[in-house]
């Protein structure tokens, strides 16, 4: 990821995963721990939390309701192949999934999650944190994460550890600004932002943020409108 390191970046290169994550060992799959599932995912509850600071922590579009369906389709809209690394997550109660093996379509890669684990630990589905990224052209570049079907908006999911005014929240297109929500109140923890695309044309676009003190970042990501559907 391109960043200009200080206000954001830094804090950013500082974050890290449990070990525990890396760890994903074999268990009993009606527990409810962090272990490998199905040989195709490791999905569970961590016993640590997460540490967390400067970063982006969901790109999504979705239609969940409150209750999950027995299977949760996850799609990653992409004509790449280069294997993204997908990850979804819930604050509440450290539930956390990665390591997914999904397939490639026509549309991008797709994984059904059996829902057994976020049914069982009660996981509110408006708690999922979601992205997915490649590595392209030496810049980490994110992905939309479709849970269920898409919506007509993108939510993106920035965390914050400290209060911090963003007077410049944007999305830029080949340098040009085509939508803006500033946020000159000062905010910390999950600051959501929405983007409703419309006919935003197909292409790479980047979440440019900017603070009080003119310190800057980018996050890169792909719009793919024909894929989302």
């Amino acid at each position: 990821m391109k960043l200009k390191l200080g206000f954001f970046g830094l804090s950013l290169l500082l974050s890290f995963l449990p070990l525990s994550v890396n760890a994903c060992p074999n268990g009993n799959p009606q527990a409810l721990a962090y272990i490998r599932r199905d040989n195709n995912r490791c999905e569970g509850l961590l016993q640590e939390t997460i540490t967390r600071a400067f970063e982006l922590v969901s790109f999504s579009t979705q239609n969940l309701s409150s209750n999950y369906p027995n299977t949760l389709k996850i799609r990653v809209p992409t004509s790449n192949r280069i294997l993204p690394n997908i990850t979804l997550e819930s604050p509440y109660r450290n539930y956390y999934l990665s390591q997914l093996q999904p397939s490639f379509t026509p549309k991008g890669y797709t994984f059904d999650l059996n829902t057994y684990v976020l049914k069982q630990a009660k996981i509110p589905p408006q708690t999922l944190l979601s992205t997915a990224f490649i590595e392209e052209d030496s810049k980490r570049v994110f992905l939309p994460v479709i849970l269920g079907q898409a919506s007509d908006q993108y939510v993106f999911i920035i965390y914050s550890p400290q209060p911090m005014k963003i007077p410049k929240f944007e999305i830029r297109r080949n340098g040009k600004t085509v939508y803006s929500n500033p946020r000159n109140i000062p905010q910390r923890n999950y600051i959501s932002f929405t983007w409703k695309y419309g006919q935003a044309p197909a292409g790479q676009y980047e979440l440019y943020l900017e603070n009080d003190q003119k310190k800057s970042t980018r996050f890169y990501f792909n719009h793919y409108p024909n894929l989302l559907k």
